[in-house]
Parts: structure tokens; sequence; C-alpha cells
């Protein structure tokens, strides 16, 4: 299976952990309320895990849903990142610019 898709075994067997093998355990739960109700459902899920989104059968989890989220909008989370970044790192300049500044007897600090 590896050599028709081109990929390494061990790729494709991280690939398909996971979110299939809850996928798959679902299907086949013992307990009838644990299981998908119906093929549209099923299928559902199928379509969710190829397109890296949470997928029913999963832990509904906030870590789990955030990996998802960072996965398909890695670059937007990045840039997001990297604003936030610039931002704190402006704060804590100005801050840190600002009571270096108060040391020299020529200016005027706050509370004199």
């Amino acid at each position: 299976m590896a050599t028709n898709r081109r990929t390494e075994p061990l790729k494709l067997g991280r690939f398909l952990r996971g979110d299939l093998d809850w996928i798959v355990m679902n299907a086949l739960a013992k307990e009838r309320d644990r299981r998908y109700e119906s093929a549209n459902e099923f299928a559902g899920d199928v379509e969710r895990f190829l397109n890296h989104e949470a997928v029913l059968a999963g832990p509904p989890g906030a870590a789990y849903r955030l990996r998802k989220f960072v996965r398909r909008h890695r670059p937007q989370v990045i840039a997001g990142s990297l604003l936030l970044l610039a931002l704190l790192a402006g704060i804590v300049g100005t801050t840190v610019g600002n009571d270096l500044g108060c040391t020299s007897p020529s200016r005027r600090c706050r509370g004199e």
C-alpha cells in the first residue's frame, strides 16, 4: 500500500493512526448508541479526516481541536503568532526604554 501511494511505510502508518483508528473503532463499536447512526455520518467523518478537520469519533478535547485548527490554517497561525510576538516585543521595549530614560537626571520621570 505504501508503494502505491509513493510514501514510506512509517509515514503511512502515522497517517493512518489516530483519527482513522477512532473512525473505525466508532464504526465497529459493540454498543449501538456509540456507532454511527447512518452511512452518511460515517462518510462525513471520513471526509473530515481527509480534510484534516476534527472528526466526530475523536476526543472532543480543546487541545485536539486546536491541533487540527493549526494544521488546517498553519500560515495564518504563524502570521498571527509573529504579529503577537512583535506587539509584545514593542510593549516590553517601550516599557524598558521608559524605565531606563527615567534614570537620567535631565529628564522628568513620573512621580517627581
